[in-house]
């Protein structure tokens, strides 16, 4: 943040500009740390510390904004990348392999006084591939054709046009199974569609069947109950469908980098967990 602040201040005043600033408290504060059951509110108070630690820094940059009257002509965006599993599924602070809530459930606020009508809220899903399309829809600049997402801005002015959100991760409990019972280089993945109030898991693993929830309670799992009829049984075929799909873009237009990494790049990939 102190390096976020000093560039801001030293800007060139005369040119647009961008400034994007990664607040890691809460992603490296509990790194390699035990969680035991007598333990378990204890780390709960150290990560909510870690969290209004970020959050006091995020106030600092918003307060300079205001003290270099930047406000009215500056577009804030504040995402999360990713939830932490505090306790579900029995994982404590980590993230990824599965596609619960509480990995993929993120905030996301937009603010920009004069601009976007204060306490307006997206009515459906959404997914951060719409982060890009409604920058630029905001800011009145061309979008693309290839991105893969959606202006939110639908959102706000008329009906919402995104009817779901997609999710796609390496399924960690499947291929922690396959570790166990065969060759090690299997690699099993899982994909998702979230609507509004549903949420569709769809597993590569053999020995894992697909999920349905209503998000209002995400223990009962309604795959088989919804696959008892006609009408239900082609609706989880559909999804199924779509939720394969997502596996198969997945593959496209994906090559191995050739740029080599630095000892200090992949020491760092290890502590923010994206390297074994």
């Amino acid at each position: 943040m102190e390096k976020a602040l000093h560039w801001l201040e030293g800007r060139n005043q005369s040119r647009p500009w961008m400034l994007w600033v990664n607040l890691q408290e809460s992603h490296e504060a509990l790194q390699d740390q035990e969680v035991s059951q007598e333990n378990a509110l204890q780390m709960m108070e150290l990560y909510d510390d870690a969290v209004s630690r970020a959050d006091s820094q995020l106030m600092r940059l918003l307060s300079a904004l205001d003290s270099l009257s930047l406000v009215q002509d500056t577009l804030v965006v504040g995402v999360g990348d990713h939830g932490v599993l505090l306790g579900e599924n029995g994982r404590w602070f980590e993230h990824g392999g599965d596609l619960y809530p509480a990995s993929t459930q993120v905030p996301l606020v937009m603010s920009w006084p004069g601009q976007l009508v204060k306490g307006r809220v997206s009515k459906g899903p959404v997914e951060l591939n719409d982060v890009l399309p409604t920058v630029l829809d905001l800011l009145r600049l061309p979008t693309p054709e290839q991105i893969d997402g959606i202006s939110l801005m639908g959102t706000w002015i008329t009906a919402h046009k995104r009817e779901h959100a997609r999710g796609f991760a390496l399924d960690l409990q499947a291929n922690a199974l396959a570790t166990e019972t065969s060759a090690p280089d299997d690699v099993y993945r899982i994909a998702s569609i979230r609507t509004a109030d549903m949420l569709y898991v769809h597993r590569e693993h053999p020995s894992f069947d697909d999920e349905l929830y209503a998000l209002e309670n995400l223990q009962a799992n309604r795959f088989q109950q919804v696959q008892a009829d006609d009408f239900g049984a082609k609706i989880t075929a559909f999804l199924q469908e779509q939720s394969a799909g997502l596996m198969d873009e997945s593959e496209e237009g994906i090559e191995q980098s050739n740029v080599p990494l630095s000892p200090a790049a992949k020491a760092r990939l290890r502590v923010l967990g994206y390297a074994d």
